[in-house]
């Protein structure tokens, strides 16, 4: 995250001033790398889709004055079909996040610049590469005591954070996820939900965060957790995955109403089940997911269904 120099945070500033840094974020953002293409107009199912595949947070003003966000544009589409969630012209249709590059524009603060990647592969020099060579274009606001400036004072510093997107259901069915979890709880990690600041975690879904260590310290710690939570799956036993799943897949066919949150863990098993040698099971999830969207639309608004459906598929894509 970045902040330009001599201008208020986002939240303290008149329309006219974000509209101002918008357009001088843009032009040095295109400039720097010229694949990047701004969106300043989505419609709500833009919205839920980039929510979706994390490129923008579930609090950012995308109706307010000033607001951007710059996406990798694609470079060629193999099919003709556009995903779920997105219309076929969407700028965001086509938009896949792993090792691609985005810049919110005056959410929280002026920039904030990610990158997305499976597993544990981030392309670290390439995103600091960008915000380095973007510095020549922008003024940022750091100091020798503080570092880099940030609306939150808990962020300033080194001016960036890692996280990682963890879905711990072997912990969770062992009963060791709670205790895993409180040995990283420290002044240097933070627990936050599937869809980052702001949210909760959903069923065995959550992000592992810190703001204060270095690529290679956090990636001790991921390897960690990650250690754990395939040791808790070794020890499940094939058949009592399978029991549960097939309650859990009768229960969304017959009930009339189910909310997302048990749906997520309904679902969850089944990716279980695919990730432990039977990858047929895949093809099962997408069918359940839209079997989900009548019992969801029973008690929710169009809007809410559509951002429901989005994030179900987002978290449990392989």
């Amino acid at each position: 995250m970045r902040n330009l120099a001599g201008s208020k945070f986002p939240n303290s500033c008149h329309s006219e001033e974000l509209v101002a840094i918008m357009q001088r974020a843009v032009h040095a953002c295109q400039t720097v790398d010229s694949s990047l293409q701004a969106v300043t107009g989505i419609t709500m199912r833009e919205r839920e889709t980039m929510i979706a595949k994390r490129l923008i947070s579930p609090e950012f003003a995308w109706q307010e004055p000033g607001r951007a966000v710059l996406l990798t544009k694609p470079t060629h589409s193999k099919s003709k079909s556009s995903p779920k969630g997105a219309p076929k012209d969407s700028p965001v249709a086509e938009v896949n996040p792993p090792h691609m590059l985005s810049v919110m524009v005056n959410e929280e603060d002026h920039l904030r610049v990610q990158m997305l990647s499976r597993g544990l592969e981030l392309d670290d020099h390439r995103l600091r590469s960008f915000v380095k060579t973007l510095e020549d274009y922008l003024p940022f606001a750091h100091t020798r005591h503080d570092g880099y400036l940030a609306s939150s004072v808990m962020n300033s510093g080194r001016g960036s954070r890692y996280s990682v997107l963890f879905q711990l259901i072997g912990l969770q069915l062992t009963g060791e996820l709670q205790s895993v979890l409180a040995t990283l709880v420290t002044s240097r990690i933070t627990l936050r939900g599937a869809f980052g600041e702001g949210t909760k975690p959903i069923g065995s879904f959550l992000q592992v965060s810190s703001t204060a260590m270095e690529w290679k310290t956090f990636l001790i710690t991921c390897e960690y957790l990650l250690e754990k939570e395939l040791s808790a799956r070794r020890r499940l036993s094939e058949k009592a995955i399978n029991d549960l799943s097939e309650k859990s897949v009768k229960m969304i066919y017959e009930s009339d109403e189910i909310d997302f949150p048990l749906a997520i863990r309904y679902l969850s098993l089944r990716r279980l089940i695919a990730t432990n040698k039977h990858p047929e099971h895949l093809l099962k999830i997408d069918t359940e997911i839209e079997c989900t969207e009548s019992h969801f639309a029973n008690f929710s608004d169009p809007d809410t269904v559509t951002s429901q459906l989005a994030q179900l598929r987002s978290l449990l894509e392989l």
